[in-house]
């Protein structure tokens, strides 16, 4: 895991997700997530280079501006980065100390196996593959993996 952040960075990195960002748990999907959206390229290549995170694309409508998200779905990093940034929060508090408890309690994956190969379960009954093959196209059809490094 990188470096632990100084404290300028979790102030900036805080502040990003109380206002910009997202914390939370699907309970359907049993997955856990950190992320912040926003319109601004810079923004987000400074968040991702804190969370060392993925980002996406929501591309550009005639209504709409390119929405930027990074994300960590990771259950290490979100623990290690929820760790550091709770005592900086101010709205989004509550839920971080409730989804750290739950990342350090269940974490990403369920003990069950995928239905249709056996593979470790991800996601509604089934592994990464098979979700994907079933629901991940429906589900990453606004958005794309960008490709900015």
């Amino acid at each position: 895991m990188s470096n632990k952040l100084n404290k300028f960075e979790l102030g900036w990195l805080s502040s990003a997700i109380d206002g910009e960002g997202s914390i939370g748990f699907d309970l359907k999907t049993n997955i856990l997530r950190v992320g912040i959206y926003n319109t601004n390229k810079n923004f987000i290549d400074y968040a991702k280079k804190l969370l060392n995170g993925n980002v996406f694309i929501r591309p550009s409508t005639s209504e709409r501006k390119v929405l930027y998200r990074v994300e960590i779905g990771s259950k290490d990093k979100i623990i290690f980065i929820l760790k550091q940034i709770i005592p900086y929060l101010i709205i989004k508090k509550e839920i971080a100390i409730k989804v750290l408890e739950l990342a350090k309690n269940k974490g990403r994956y369920n003990t069950k196996n995928c239905e249709v190969c056996g593979d470790k379960h991800y996601s509604r009954g089934l592994c990464l593959k098979c979700w994907y093959k079933n629901y991940g196209k429906q589900y990453h059809k606004k958005w794309r993996k960008s490709k900015i490094s």
